[in-house]
């Protein structure tokens, strides 16, 4: 089916957002569209290729698919410490608001990555006719994810240093106290940090009574976890939770897989069943 990409920039007030849409032709197009809800920093960078590649697959099967890089992420405006969770529910409410005004569609579907699932929970209450939310990975604390990341911080100062000059407890307190710490090339400061303890454990007032699918992702070759999900589906009635093998992956380059197909004919057969 034919469709178009165009790449392009939404503002409000002073913020630039890039976007992507993927239109199929009028006579072909489905009535509900899709939101590609993104990791951030090296996670999108490592899986902007499926997403790309899923964005088009759901096009040339007849769906309106929009995406954006967040403000303060990728090539949005903004600078890196302006990054936090409120932005990128924001970020994800304008792109939802732009196609129900300029394309004129009403049913959608959010699909979220990691960080991105959390951000798609974090929108939908504030959304009109969503009709589906496919979630995975997402994450319990958020905060721990970003702790955990701050090894990076760690290994550089060993790499320049040879010693460790402020552990990690140390730049958690810089942080609190506004001084911009550096996880592998992304600055943050105490907006990014307090906002993602916030939403740490993750919980959502909502009345959303569609779907919900939520995915735990299993690496290849590794006897799939039992993951305890009942904080994310206390928040819903109609939730499942499925094992699904990881035929990409987000913290490495070690397997480029820029099409995962089963990832991709999952999350077709779901929209597809959206009545």
């Amino acid at each position: 089916m034919v469709f178009s990409e165009r790449h392009f920039f939404l503002q409000k007030a002073d913020r630039n957002l890039y976007c992507v849409e993927y239109l199929p032709s009028e006579e072909k197009r489905s009535d509900v569209f899709v939101i590609l809800c993104k990791p951030i920093w090296g996670e999108r960078i490592r899986t902007h290729m499926v997403f790309a590649n899923l964005a088009r697959f759901l096009a040339q099967n007849g769906y309106c698919v929009i995406t954006c890089d967040y403000y303060g992420d990728g090539n949005s405006g903004g600078e890196s410490h302006e990054l936090n969770f409120p932005v990128m529910v924001d970020s994800l409410e304008l792109i939802h608001d732009y196609i129900r005004e300029n394309i004129q569609l009403t049913k959608s579907a959010l699909i979220g990555l990691r960080l991105g699932a959390n951000a798609a929970m974090g929108v939908e209450p504030r959304l009109r006719g969503v009709k589906k939310m496919l979630l995975f990975d997402p994450f319990e604390r958020p905060i721990d994810y970003f702790a955990a990341a701050l090894r990076a911080n760690l290994a550089n100062q060993m790499t320049v240093h040879k010693k460790i000059l402020k552990t990690r407890d140390e730049l958690i307190q810089d942080l609190k106290e506004d001084i911009f710490v550096n996880i592998d090339g992304f600055v943050i400061g105490r907006s990014f940090w307090t906002s993602f303890e916030i939403v740490s454990p993750f919980s959502v007032v909502s009345n959303f009574d569609d779907a919900v699918v939520v995915y735990s992702m299993t690496p290849p070759g590794r006897k799939p976890k039992p993951l305890d999900y009942t904080w994310l589906t206390g928040n819903y009635v109609n939730t499942e939770v499925k094992n699904m093998e990881q035929e990409f992956i987000w913290n490495g380059w070690k397997k480029h897989v820029p099409k995962p197909m089963a990832f991709m004919d999952e999350i077709l057969s779901q929209i597809n069943s959206i009545n």
